[in-house]
């Protein structure tokens, strides 16, 4: 509720600040009311995300380590590890049955499909 409440304070701020002929301001007290609220809606958001959610909360660093050992970012070691079980267990992409429900490729000498019709004379309107 907070982003929408922002985004529409923005609305009205963009759009009072349209509104002023040869730079007089006579919308400013709308561009500055519209902005205080919305840093003191920014600012009760985040005290309050902090209040509720990030105060008490604690590390799993067991889980933490899991996920570092197991990323393929961390090490290049991690990387090939991964690679090695793939290549031990392959999967086929493609089996014997899949593969003859296969259309046939485009071949060199196959003329090339057209993906529109032509346009003849025919088609034209009145």
């Amino acid at each position: 509720m907070v982003a929408v409440q922002v985004m529409g304070n923005d609305a009205a701020i963009g759009f009072a600040g349209s509104q002023g002929n040869f730079e007089l301001t006579s919308f400013k007290p709308v561009m500055v009311f519209n902005y205080l609220h919305s840093v003191e809606l920014l600012a009760d958001a985040c005290n309050s995300f902090v209040d509720h959610c990030v105060v008490g909360i604690e590390l799993n660093r067991a889980q933490i380590d899991s996920y570092v050992q197991n990323s393929l970012c961390s090490s290049p070691r991690s990387l090939q590890n991964r690679l090695r079980q793939r290549r031990k267990s392959p999967k086929p992409l493609i089996t014997p049955a899949s593969a003859s429900a296969m259309p046939p490729s485009n071949s060199a000498s196959s003329p090339p499909r057209n993906r529109r019709p032509r346009q003849t004379e025919d088609m034209t309107h009145p």
